[in-house]
């Protein structure tokens, strides 16, 4: 990610990141564990991950990205229910190398279709 999107930005927000996590922490990678309203970062980001390998429910993060307008990677398990088609309404990817590949198209993508989203952010690039 890093070579291909040189001064992109990574925002890891979650309930109690776990000291793994936590230990990402760089001048490229924000860690700030709950965010109560994910607007601002919505705002600041040109994809949004949601790397969801267990669990069920309605992934709310997922309707709200998507109602933002931006793309969505994400896994099979994350999408069920929702009907997203991948690589249409959003990216599917199950394996880390995947995920990477996945956001680097996702973001391209997104440059290219919005362009004023950076000038709206300050230049700033970011994704969830």
């Amino acid at each position: 990610m890093r070579r291909q999107q040189p001064g992109a930005q990574l925002i890891l927000a979650g309930r109690e990141p776990p000291p793994a996590i936590q230990s990402l922490a760089a001048p490229d990678i924000q860690i700030p564990g709950t965010v109560e309203d994910l607007r601002d970062c919505y705002r600041r980001a040109s994809v949004v991950t949601a790397p969801i390998f267990w669990g069920s429910g309605v992934r709310i993060k997922l309707l709200e990205a998507l109602a933002c307008g931006l793309p969505v990677v994400t896994t099979a398990l994350a999408a069920e229910g929702l009907e997203l088609l991948d690589d249409q309404s959003a990216l599917f990817a199950e394996h880390p190398e995947d995920f990477a590949a996945a956001i680097v198209r996702a973001a391209a993508r997104s440059a290219t279709a919005c362009p004023d989203r950076r000038r709206r952010t300050g230049g700033r690039r970011a994704s969830l």
